[in-house]
């Protein structure tokens, strides 16, 4: 069983604690999430915990931009 990955990544469109809570609503929803914590600091960012068999990066990013903001994945 692979262990659980903590990934941190920046996030656009952001401006509120609104916003962020729409966006970690948005990333709970993904299969495999297991927590989220998003801040405004340095600019916006959110640290996702997730199983790596059934998240991926791609997937996060496509579950916030469907809410209307953008997660940057780095690759």
């Amino acid at each position: 069983m692979q262990p659980m990955i903590e990934k941190q990544f920046p996030i656009r469109g952001a401006h509120c604690n609104g916003c962020l809570q729409t966006i970690e609503r948005a990333l709970r929803g993904v299969e495999g999430v297991t927590d989220v914590r998003a801040t405004l600091d340095n600019g916006g960012s959110v640290a996702v915990t997730y199983d790596p068999t059934k998240a991926s990066p791609d997937a996060l990013r496509r579950a916030v931009e469907q809410v209307g903001y953008e997660l940057i994945v780095r690759q």
